[in-house]
């Protein structure tokens, strides 16, 4: 992945983050990346070009990952909703929310997924 040189260099938690963030942009190539196994959490936009995020948490449940997943969306259908939690999302947010929400389920997640992981 090609950084612009002047971009400021996040360490921790943003750097994985905006990693993240980038590759769900190409849903495609996030799902092939090497640093998939190392990805504890997904936040994905239900409404995404290419792959809906409804279609990615799918398709990585059936390549074996069980990640958490946390749905945005600013356009919450309950039907979508129901069926994201019942697939195990972590969380279905609707747009607006504060950071503190956000913030709240991440941790929620993380700890989940590395309780799983230490199993």
């Amino acid at each position: 992945m090609m950084m612009h040189p002047s971009a400021p260099r996040r360490t921790g938690l943003c750097a994985r983050l905006d990693i993240l963030l980038i590759l769900l942009r190409l849903q495609t190539t996030f799902c092939d990346h090497p640093q998939l196994n190392d990805t504890s959490c997904v936040i994905a936009d239900v409404q995404m070009p290419g792959m809906s995020g409804i279609e990615l948490q799918t398709f990585l449940q059936t390549q074996g990952h069980r990640l958490p997943i946390i749905f945005i969306t600013a356009f919450p259908e309950e039907n979508v909703r129901a069926q994201a939690l019942e697939a195990g999302a972590a969380c279905f947010l609707s747009k607006p929310f504060d950071a503190r929400t956000l913030i709240k389920y991440l941790n929620a997640a993380l700890k989940s997924h590395s309780g799983r992981s230490a199993k």
